[in-house]
């Protein structure tokens, strides 16, 4: 009898992929895909969320640093940003790895020059803004306050909701419509990126709404993430709560498609409140799903909340058709029917 000894090798299986990627996107490039970053880089941004989630802040820098380092290294890229977000309820950490392809830059980073000036602080406001922030913050981050919608007295706000954060609401109500002037030129003019940030929230707290949004809207071009991301929330909040008030559409849709996960969940909040009212003309739905749809798809695809959430109301306000917020494949089709 002939006895045949096999020496084949049989393929261990791949284990399953670790749960925590299923909070991980990649965006906006052609060059690689989600699949190919999470093969290569998965164990590390596992680790990077485990870090983050654990405040271990010298890790996960480190492990940031190391990823974007890596990536910008396999491709052509205008800009590759790891961009962490996370949720007080529940408490969960999203990452979604932010890139523009070298060709794209052009089209999607249509940024202004960045401010050259020094402009004085005006009645300390600045500093007021910065001391009641942290404050704001770590009431929410330890609990104290619960992240809710509350009545905001001016056209933005972060909360009030703590009797310690009184005297900044009713210093910003006593001290900011004066020095109105001061507080603008510092959003334009000043080369410090904090305080241009600083200056577009305290601006909310002028009387004029329409003024607001005159003042806010050359800064959804600013060549500073933070910059945008606050011009951009309050312009946000402005169109949630007072659709009285006009806001152009055309920059709106530019910042859709901007470098970062802050970028896009702040131009799509605003568009959600200019189409949520429900006296959208079949002219504007026209233009939103022609000029916007398929950047709003993309964003529908993402897990990270904050962009997907405000896709899927923004499509379907503008589609009057629920397709369902995974439905992908059918938004698409909607898409290429010419929204019918």
């Amino acid at each position: 009898m002939l006895f045949v000894l096999c020496a084949c090798h049989h393929a261990m299986p791949k284990p399953p992929p670790d749960p925590t990627l299923e909070r991980v996107d990649v965006f906006g490039s052609h060059q690689l895909s989600r699949e190919a970053v999470l093969e290569r880089w998965g164990d590390r941004l596992v680790a990077l969320m485990h870090a983050t989630d654990d405040n271990r802040r010298p890790e996960s820098s480190a492990l940031e640093n190391q990823i974007e380092t890596e990536i910008r290294k396999a491709g052509s890229f205008a800009l590759v940003r790891v961009s962490i977000i996370s949720y007080f309820v529940p408490r969960l950490t999203y990452i979604t790895i932010d890139l523009v392809d070298e060709a794209d830059r052009a089209r999607r980073m249509t940024f202004a020059p960045a401010p050259v000036g020094d402009v004085p602080d005006p009645d300390g406001l600045l500093a007021l803004w910065d001391e009641y922030q942290h404050a704001a913050m770590q009431l929410l981050m330890d609990g104290t306050v619960k992240p809710k919608k509350e009545p905001c007295p001016f056209w933005h706000c972060i909360t009030f909701a703590h009797e310690s954060l009184a005297k900044y609401k009713d210093a910003f109500a006593a001290r900011v419509q004066a020095h109105e002037r001061e507080l603008a030129s510092v959003l334009r003019d000043d080369k410090r990126a904090n305080h241009r940030a600083a200056a577009a929230f305290l601006l909310a707290h002028i009387a004029s709404g329409e003024r607001v949004v005159e003042l806010m809207l050359p800064s959804i071009r600013d060549p500073e993430e933070l910059v945008r991301n606050n011009a951009m929330r309050v312009l946000a909040l402005i169109a949630a709560d007072h659709p009285e008030i006009a806001i152009p559409l055309d920059p709106v849709i530019e910042a859709l498609s901007f470098p970062t996960t802050t970028d896009r969940n702040k131009a799509s909040a605003i568009l959600d409140g200019l189409t949520k009212h429900g006296n959208l003309s079949d002219a504007l739905r026209t233009d939103i799903r022609m000029r916007a749809g398929s950047v709003l798809v993309e964003l529908l695809a993402l897990r990270q909340p904050n962009n997907h959430d405000f896709a899927y109301k923004i499509l379907k306000h503008v589609s009057g058709k629920d397709f369902g917020e995974h439905a992908i494949a059918a938004w698409r089709a909607w898409l290429k029917d010419g929204g019918r």
